[in-house]
Order: C-alpha cells, then sequence, then structure tokens
C-alpha cells in the first residue's frame, strides 16, 4: 500500500503514465520499421465540401494511425508500406493478397485494409506488411476509427470521435467534442475533451485532462487518472490506483470505485460538496497535510468510512476503496481550471 507521499506526489502522478504512453507509441511506429526490408508509400486525395459535415471511417487490420488537421478541404491519405521481404518480387505477392480500399462516400472518406491469410503454420512474420496512415482532415470532422493492432493518434480536430483498438495506444491530443474510445490491450490518454468522454480498456491505463461534459472511464485493472471533468465523473477500475481532481466549483456529483487498490481525491479549497468515503476496512481516510478543513457528517478523518462536507457541503462524491485508502488532497488549480497535459506528437 502506498502511503500518502508516494501516491500524492504531483510530479511522479503527472509523468510516469504519459512518459510510459509516449515510450509505448515509439514502439508502435518504430517497430515495424526496424524489421522492415522493403518500403512504399503512395497518397490519395479526396475533395470534401468542409462548410458541410465531413466524416472520416477507417478500418485497418494492423498498424497504425496519425490523424492530423488542416485547412484544405481534402482528405489526404498517405500510406508507408513496410514489407518484410528483401526481394521487390515477393513485396508485390504480399500487397496482391492485401485489400486496400481508399475512396469518398458522401461528403467524407472510407478506408479499410485487410489482408488475406491461409490458415496454416508458418515461421514468416506475421503481419507480412505493416502499414503507417498519415490521413489529415478538415478541422471540423466526425471520426470513426479501428486498429486490430495498431495506436492511433489524432491531433486538434472538431467532432464526435468514435476509436476502438485491440492492441495499441489511443492518444488524443485535444478533441472540440464528445469521444467513445476503447482498447482491448492499450493506454488511452487524453489531453483534453470539451464534451462527454466514454472510455473503456481492459488492461490498459487512462490518463485524461481536462473534461468540459460527463466522463465515464471503466478498466478492468489499469490506473485511472482524471485532471477534471465539468459535468461528473463515474471512474471505476480493480488492482490500480484512481486519481481524480475537481476544479472549482464542483457543479455535478461523481462516483469513484476502485479495487484492491488506493484512491487519490484532488479539491480546491473553496469547493462546495459532500463526500461519500468508503475505504477498505484496513484502510483509512486521509487528509494529506490537513490543508482542507473538512465538517465530519459521520466518521471521520482516520477512519474507514466517513461523510465529509467541504464549505457547507454541496454536489457529491461517492468514493469506494474496496482495497485501500482514500487521501484528500488540496489542489492549487484556480478556479475553473485543470492541470493540462502536457502536449504529445508521434
Amino acid at each position: 500500500m502506498r502511503t500518502p507521499c508516494e501516491i500524492s506526489r504531483p510530479a511522479k502522478r503527472n509523468s510516469m503514465p504519459l512518459r510510459l504512453s509516449r515510450v509505448l507509441f515509439g514502439f508502435l511506429f518504430l517497430a515495424a520499421v526496424a524489421r522492415a526490408d522493403i518500403v512504399r508509400t503512395s497518397d490519395n486525395h479526396i475533395p470534401v465540401d468542409p462548410s458541410k459535415p465531413v466524416f472520416l471511417d477507417f478500418s485497418t487490420f494492423a498498424g497504425s494511425l496519425n490523424v492530423k488537421a488542416s485547412d484544405a478541404p481534402e482528405i489526404e491519405v498517405h500510406i508507408r508500406y513496410e514489407y518484410a521481404a528483401k526481394d521487390p518480387a515477393k513485396a508485390d505477392e504480399i500487397r496482391r493478397n492485401l485489400t486496400l480500399h481508399i475512396g469518398r462516400e458522401g461528403n467524407g472518406a472510407k478506408v479499410t485494409a485487410e489482408y488475406s491469410r491461409d490458415i496454416h503454420w508458418t515461421f514468416e512474420s506475421w503481419p507480412p506488411v505493416r502499414l503507417a496512415f498519415t490521413i489529415t482532415v478538415p478541422r471540423q470532422c466526425n471520426l470513426k476509427l479501428v486498429t486490430r493492432d495498431g495506436g492511433i493518434a489524432i491531433g486538434e480536430v472538431k467532432g464526435h470521435a468514435e476509436v476502438k483498438t485491440g492492441y495499441g495506444l489511443i492518444y488524443f491530443k485535444g478533441l472540440d467534442g464528445d469521444i467513445v474510445a476503447s482498447s482491448d490491450f492499450g493506454d488511452i490518454v487524453v489531453a483534453h475533451c470539451t464534451g462527454n468522454l466514454k472510455l473503456r480498456s481492459v488492461s490498459g491505463n487512462f490518463r485524461v485532462g481536462p473534461v468540459g461534459g460527463f466522463a465515464d472511464v471503466f478498466g478492468y485493472g489499469g490506473q485511472i487518472e482524471v485532471e477534471s471533468a465539468g459535468a461528473g465523473v463515474r471512474a471505476e477500475t480493480s488492482g490500480a490506483d484512481l486519481i481524480c481532481g475537481f476544479s472549482d466549483p464542483i457543479v455535478a456529483p461523481a462516483t469513484l470505485i476502485t479495487g484492491g487498490a488506493n484512491m487519490l481525491i484532488s479539491l480546491h479549497p473553496h469547493s462546495a460538496c459532500t463526500l461519500d468515503l468508503k475505504a477498505s476496512i484496513f484502510g483509512r481516510i486521509v487528509n494529506v497535510k490537513n490543508k482542507l478543513v473538512f465538517k465530519a457528517v459521520s466518521g471521520g478523518i482516520g477512519h474507514s468510512r466517513a461523510v465529509l462536507e467541504l464549505n457547507g457541503g454541496g454536489p457529491k462524491i461517492h468514493a469506494k476503496a474496496g482495497g485501500g485508502s482514500i487521501y484528500l488532497e488540496e489542489t492549487a488549480l484556480a478556479p475553473g481550471k485543470a492541470r493540462p497535459v502536457t502536449p504529445y506528437s508521434p
């Protein structure tokens, strides 16, 4: 079990998950390059009307995707093909087994990549071709993105985003809109989001910056860190710490649950809220450095259960740490602000 100092150290909390994500994403882009013998590229340009809703529908069996925004009235699809072949003829054979579709649909584009594979034993590399997509879209564009084996990075875009990976990191530099994202075995990082947020992962970690709407985050074993959410939070994980901050004022209720680990809640000293806290039977509720002034309605600091009021009470924060303690700390954030996530580009 971590001590209060260990779980509440801001520098470690802010840098570790993002640093880990950078390393993971670097592997996604560089692993294939290291083993590629023949590299080819292609470019496609699909005209669209930015004055109307634009969308990108993308799906690939394997490979990375980097989505960028521009002011051009088109969707540009750049693909880097990295073949596990020394002979150009072998690369051509691999390419023939790759079914690639790039075309316009409505006021947008659909991009799909599939590879025909016979079911037999082989010592050859799989997949025999790694694809690295860089797709440039208008600044306002709705996104539906799927990779079964590869990471996804999304730049500053306005619109709705629905993103899924099997194996791979999902990174949002920033989205002006709603996000629905899931990764079976990968981290999810959102620098900021103005709308609602729904994130799911089987084993990955979550690192979330300021969210304008409601944040709904669920994981089965990864750490969750949410800087702040303007319209409430529901975050749940097991076997990993949960860290959640609240900017001032707190305007909506929140539910925070973790099993087998600790929880850290950061509050502005001027915020008004009511905390319904349940630590494990062997855990306790800790007021880090005793900087926050609470009124105990029941239980109290040092107990495993408590109902506490901050500045007369307000929106209720339900928090349960089934296998650890709950730490309460003062945040230095200015009213209405949230600690930013460091920008990242692959």
